[in-house]
């Protein structure tokens, strides 16, 4: 497949932009869908021009209804590929017909599809392209098999266009030999079309858009004209039928308008809502980062006051610095009681030796004597602190 594929870009190599990425992408396509088979094609442009480019003819197999069914297809490289996208026809074989009102498939065969609107040549390849057809056709087929009598209703109705097209032709001519043609500005009448013997019918003028309300051929269907002949009744008909079908789709047309409008109206309001929450959320997110601020200078302060006080701890305790004198008062009251309690710990030792005969009689009095007027003496300063503080 590789070495078909070769031949046929070797013709058309000068043609193409990445001749590379195009050979890539086919071999690849072919090896996964062989029923796909490169040759060159012929394509005319809406502006006349013709291009002879590198097209994938075959079909591309996909299921609906528990069945799998193949739809003929044509896959279109342009000399700009994979700058740009491909090109897809849908060619139903001489049993199929295109299916009428496709959402993804017009009249000619010409595909569209979402993934062609977005082409990036950087992401996107002809085998997700056949895929996502694939996916597309399998909800909505876009042929089917054509119904019994089907050409020869087509013929009758190309054969009804063209005595519509040859009529309109014949009346412009008769137009252009008037003596005096219309105004631009007054409203014409279009004649009637006519009978076998030549008589004018009276004829109204056709409906505008803002009275295709109105069914108008309702009179016609009830009243045909008299001697009308087979083509007048066909003509007539036909008449009837596509105003029928204007009026229809522009009733349509209307619809989808005032859904749309509707759905317009919601996304407005629901843009003005994200807007304000938005709004919102931002002033939230300012509040929350001071928030935050704070909380992480608070938490820094604990960490240092927590280091000062493990490292505090950690210092050997000297129990003279628990309490410290407030001034030179304070100071001298604080040695004078600490003095009064020692006198009172040498009076309390004195009276034990002085039981247990280690001290004797002599001695326990004259210590006792010594320290009781240091004892006198001490209690009175103390009270002249007192008395003066």
């Amino acid at each position: 497949m590789a070495a078909a594929v070769d031949g046929v870009l070797n013709s058309l190599r000068s043609r193409y932009e990445a001749p590379a990425r195009v050979r890539q992408d086919v071999v690849q396509l072919v090896g996964q869908i062989r029923s796909l088979l490169p040759k060159t094609g012929h394509l005319i442009s809406n502006d006349g021009s013709e291009s002879t480019l590198l097209v994938l003819t075959g079909t591309i197999p996909i299921t609906y209804g528990n069945a799998t069914y193949n739809i003929p297809i044509e896959l279109y490289l342009p000399q700009a590929y994979p700058r740009a996208a491909p090109i897809c026809y849908v060619r139903p074989t001489s049993d199929m017909t295109v299916k009428p009102g496709h959402h993804n498939v017009d009249g000619e065969g010409l595909v569209y599809l979402p993934y062609l609107h977005e082409w990036q040549a950087g992401t996107h390849s002809l085998v997700t392209l056949c895929a996502s057809m694939m996916s597309v056709f399998g909800r909505e087929p876009p042929v089917y098999a054509k119904p019994p009598g089907h050409d020869q209703q087509q013929a009758q109705l190309r054969a009804q266009q063209a005595a519509i097209q040859a009529q309109a032709q014949a009346h412009q001519a008769a137009q252009a030999q008037a003596a005096t043609p219309p105004s631009y500005t007054a409203t014409v009448t279009p004649p009637p079309y006519g009978n076998a013997a030549g008589g004018a019918a009276a004829a109204t003028p056709p409906p505008g858009y803002s009275t295709v309300a109105h069914d108008s051929g309702a009179a016609e269907r009830a009243s045909p004209p008299a001697n009308e002949t087979p083509k007048q009744e066909a003509v007539r008909r036909l008449t009837t039928k596509l105003r029928d079908d204007l009026k229809g789709f522009y009733a349509n047309i209307c619809k989808e308008v005032d859904v749309e409008y509707a759905s317009q109206a919601k996304l407005r309001a629901g843009h003005d809502d994200v807007t304000a929450s938005l709004e919102r959320m931002r002033k939230h997110k300012g509040v929350l980062k001071e928030q935050i601020h704070l909380a992480k200078q608070s938490t820094a302060d604990l960490d240092t006051w927590l280091t000062r006080r493990q490292e505090e701890e950690a210092r050997p305790v000297d129990p003279d610095d628990l309490v410290q004198p407030r001034d030179a008062c304070s100071q001298k009251m604080l040695e004078l009681v600490a003095e009064a309690g020692a006198i009172e710990d040498a009076l309390f030792a004195l009276d034990r030796g002085l039981n247990n005969g280690t001290v004797e009689l002599d001695l326990f009095l004259r210590e006792v004597r010594k320290l009781s007027r240091q004892q006198f003496l001490i209690l009175a300063h103390e009270k002249k602190i007192i008395a003066g503080g």
